[in-house]
């Protein structure tokens, strides 16, 4: 039986939750209402849509309600209730994001290649143009080009062909700007 003392406890919710299916979703208790979904899930990450929305912080106060089927404890420390104010929270919400695009977004998709982060195009070009000029310009020409070989297995030629055309305006900026050095 899930009772008021079990708020801040640690869970992982699976099923559906106001119209959302949940796999494996880790989140904290929040609150308990008498409602037919009578459990306030706040996640970990960001979930939900523009109207209907939750993260760690509860942001709006608003979790999503589940049911005790769809609730499992998880054997992790009690923490605060999720309903109390983090001053970071909009750069946790930015970073956990930015994570889930590198991991599981675009970034995996597009870049990622089955290496570790740091092994990465974004950190092996930059690292190669450290003392360049116009290393801004240049690293991504050769991450356009890289990228258009991707995109032609994954999205086609025309996906291919506009990151193509990206990598060109770098180089003609590029060329603009060299015309200009004394």
């Amino acid at each position: 039986m899930i009772s008021a003392k079990d708020i801040g406890r640690r869970v992982i919710v699976n099923g559906e939750a106001d119209g959302l299916e949940f796999e494996n979703e880790l989140g904290t208790l929040c609150s308990i209402e008498e409602d037919y979904a009578p459990f306030g899930i706040c996640f970990d990450r960001f979930v939900g849509d523009d109207t209907h929305s939750c993260n760690g912080y509860c942001k709006s106060d608003y979790g999503w309600y589940v049911t005790a089927e769809n609730i499992k404890f998880v054997d992790e420390p009690k923490i605060k209730p999720c309903k109390k104010t983090n001053p970071y929270s909009a750069l946790d919400n930015v970073l956990k994001d930015a994570l889930a695009q590198a991991d599981s977004g675009k970034g995996a998709e597009r870049h990622a290649n089955n290496n570790n982060y740091e092994d990465q195009v974004i950190c092996v070009v930059q690292r190669l143009l450290k003392d360049h000029p116009f290393g801004g310009h240049a690293y991504q020409i050769i991450k356009k080009t890289i990228e258009s070989g991707r995109l032609l297995k994954l999205k086609g030629k025309e996906a291919a062909y506009q990151e193509v055309l990206g990598a060109i305006n770098y180089a003609s900026a590029m060329c603009i700007l060299i015309k200009e050095e004394e």
